[in-house]
């Protein structure tokens, strides 16, 4: 498991003391771990800090076995240090993983981003022990300036880590990421009653600092059957099939521009096909980089829709052109004190 360069460089210069990993003193021995209910009314330079991880995905059982000189609570307005860590799959294989640090009450003049690229060939177990080197390294600026500091010999040596300079990886899969999907398949088979449903497509995405793209088939098949006496049966299909595809290219770091571009044919509604294109610009409050935890953006959008009818429809037509436009708010927000998230159109 690799650190980079620049990631170990923003931790030391982070720090205004030499910085060591735990050596043999037993931190555990010499700090309690308080529970998530505790109410802190110690100085946080005097005791252990409170750490909240914001992840969906972590082992917290094994975080704190591995960690245990640090207090973790379950209530994020408790804690010292607010740890939100993210991951996203590569096409290639593996997943990338971020970590944002954020120092809260008298640590609130430490805050840093880290990250972490596991390999398509590293296991559960060991990536999960990679993330917690991680953590237990970036929790030292914040340990450097408590009591634990002078109790236990803290001490990180960055030799212990192996370096590489960045390099470009090859992708052969060029970045993008497939991925099919059942959603559900039912069968149902009783005396009077037959009923089959289904549920399935295929994602195809690729994103880069540059691009975002998608590409996504979708079916979905409804059959009933039921039986009545002394009457013929009663028969129900319904089928939706479509795809929805978007091309999005980011011009600097707050504007954007976008083709959506979807298919869609159901017999329930009456479509036998629509078709709509609507090209859009979408403006970014804040820049790319911290869109994982803080994203406002307003989209518009002009639109252009066919659309022919296996009926007639009560207005009249077999087919029609339709055009609109539409303008879209969304907010989506992770931080320390909660979480915000919607939107509004007209």
């Amino acid at each position: 498991m690799k650190f980079q360069r620049s990631i170990l460089m923003v931790i030391g210069l982070m720090i205004s003391m030499p910085i060591l990993t735990l050596h043999s003193v037993n931190a555990q021995d010499s700090v309690e771990v308080e529970t998530a209910d505790s109410i802190r009314t110690t100085p946080q330079v005097n005791r252990a800090p409170y750490v909240f991880i914001d992840c969906s995905f972590c082992d917290f059982n094994h975080i704190r076995n591995e960690i245990p000189f640090v207090n973790y609570v379950r209530d994020p307005k408790q804690a010292d240090i607010h740890v939100f860590i993210t991951r996203t799959r590569l096409s290639r294989g593996g997943a990338e993983y971020e970590f944002s640090f954020i120092g809260l009450g008298e640590f609130n003049t430490i805050s840093f981003d880290l990250g972490y690229t596991a390999n398509r060939n590293d296991t559960w177990s060991e990536t999960r022990d990679a993330l917690n080197q991680i953590l237990e390294s970036a929790f030292m600026p914040y340990i450097s300036q408590t009591v634990l500091a002078t109790v236990t010999n803290v001490e990180m040596d960055l030799d212990d880590f192996e370096l590489e300079e960045s390099a470009a990886v090859d992708d052969p899969w060029n970045y993008w990421v497939f991925e099919a999907y059942v959603g559900s398949v039912n069968l149902g088979l009783e005396s009077k009653k037959k009923d089959f449903n289904s549920r399935w497509g295929i994602y195809a995405d690729r994103v880069t600092e540059e691009w975002k793209l998608r590409f996504r088939p979708y079916f979905n098949y409804s059959y009933v059957e039921i039986e009545r006496e002394g009457e013929e049966s009663v028969e129900s299909t319904v089928e939706r099939h479509g795809l929805e595809s978007y091309a999005i290219k980011s011009i600097n770091d707050h504007w954007s521009v976008g083709l959506f571009a979807n298919y869609e044919t159901r017999n329930d509604r009456n479509i036998k096909n629509r078709v709509q294109v609507n090209p859009g610009v979408e403006f970014s409050l804040l820049p790319y980089e911290v869109a994982t935890r803080k994203a406002i953006n307003f989209r518009y959008q002009l639109g252009y829709t066919y659309a022919d009818y296996f009926k007639e429809t009560i207005f009249g037509v077999t087919q029609e052109n339709l055009l609109s436009h539409q303008l879209r708010a969304s907010v989506d927000i992770e931080q320390p004190w909660g979480s915000v998230s919607g939107g509004a159109e007209a």
